[in-house]
């Protein structure tokens, strides 16, 4: 397919990339010890419980099962899964920073920095390749930590949601008041989106951590820029949000249908990109939770909405942060990327000297 086929050269590693990967792994397996074997093991633990947590609630779900006494008889199981994810995840994101904020400022510390760029390479080919490195380097232990963070915000929203244990009556005659059971597509919603949601933030936090090592010659000045980078784009983000939301509550809290709709959805858009704060887990658990039964289902679309916007935002996010270190390469003596020629409509001119004559 196309798409996919876009996808895979766009994510393909050039020379720079797969030298840096190299180095990543190197210094990687230099670093592996028993303690390292501690700490993936119990992670391993975490998502196996994390995994039977989540299935059990499902099921009690499924069959109307309240499995209360069950969890309070082994809290820690409860505990477990959650702090330990919390754990790998700002663990993961410390690596992240630390392995992209390395890539550049490594080249200017060891005064090789002038050989890569005799290589012929454009900023953004040095760029991409520093940024795709970090993201292939820690891309498994991401996917693991997105299974993790999945069955834990199943078992959260599940187990809220457990129509034996509920305050709110599935069966009230309401419809205001009336619960939908989750089913197999929001589960699957949610787990895909959790996953999803994960993997956005280490193409974030990587493109974080590569801005700031084209900003200093230090890796640890460039590691705590990077760290300042990436809490300073989400606190504004989310500022802003907050912000634009209070002053639209009171023009939005009119009668007017458009104008409720408009206020839907904005604050959908506005909980998402507050949403940067947990990575999307208070959004995936919600959408599971809150399945108010309306006639037109606006919760659930604008629930969906909110997700594609946090997705959305972490890529714009990703994006212009990288745009911006290719700029400033390029204020430091690499190459700009080729501009794209125009094709011209006119024939060829003629090159071979003999038909001239």
């Amino acid at each position: 397919m196309p798409f996919v086929k876009a996808i895979q050269s766009w994510f393909a590693l050039n020379p720079i990339g797969r030298v840096e990967q190299a180095y990543q792994e190197r210094m990687l397996g230099k670093r592996r010890n028993w303690l390292t074997w501690v700490q993936r093991r119990i992670v391993d633990a975490a998502l196996i419980t994390a995994i039977f947590m989540a299935l059990l609630s499902v099921v009690g779900l499924l069959l109307w099962v309240d499995i209360n006494p069950f969890l309070e008889a082994v809290p820690l199981l409860v505990i477990f899964p959650p702090l330990v994810a919390i754990m790998v995840h700002f663990g993961l994101i410390i690596r992240a920073l630390a392995y992209s904020s390395n890539s550049i400022a490594r080249e200017q510390q060891q005064q090789s920095w002038d050989l890569l760029l005799l290589t012929g390479l454009d900023a953004r080919q040095i760029v991409m390749g520093k940024w795709l490195a970090t993201v292939r380097s820690l891309l498994p232990a991401f996917v693991q930590l997105g299974i993790l963070r999945a069955c834990v915000v199943i078992f959260i929203g599940v187990t809220i949601n457990n129509p034996v244990t509920s305050t709110v009556s599935y069966y009230s005659g309401t419809p205001e008041s009336r619960l939908i059971v989750p089913n197999l597509f929001h589960f699957t919603l949610t787990l895909g989106f959790i996953l999803l949601v994960t993997a956005c933030n280490l193409l974030f936090t990587a493109a974080c951590g590569v801005s700031a090592s084209a900003r200093h010659h230090s890796a640890g000045i460039a590691l705590a820029r990077g760290i300042g980078i990436r809490l300073g784009f989400i606190v504004l983000s989310v500022g802003s949000a907050i912000g634009f939301a209070f002053l639209l509550i009171q023009p939005l809290s009119l009668g007017d249908p458009v104008m409720r709709f408009v206020g839907e959805l904005l604050f959908s858009v506005f909980g998402a990109i507050t949403s940067l704060l947990d990575n999307g887990a208070t959004l995936g658990t919600t959408f599971l939770t809150s399945r108010i039964d309306e006639p037109d289902n606006r919760l659930h679309w604008y629930q969906v909405l909110a997700m594609l916007t946090l997705i959305a935002t972490y890529l714009g996010l990703a994006w212009l942060i990288l745009r911006g270190t290719t700029r400033r390469l390029i204020r430091q003596g690499a190459l700009p990327p080729p501009s794209r020629r125009a094709v011209s409509q006119r024939a060829p001119l003629e090159s071979n000297p003999l038909s001239m004559v």
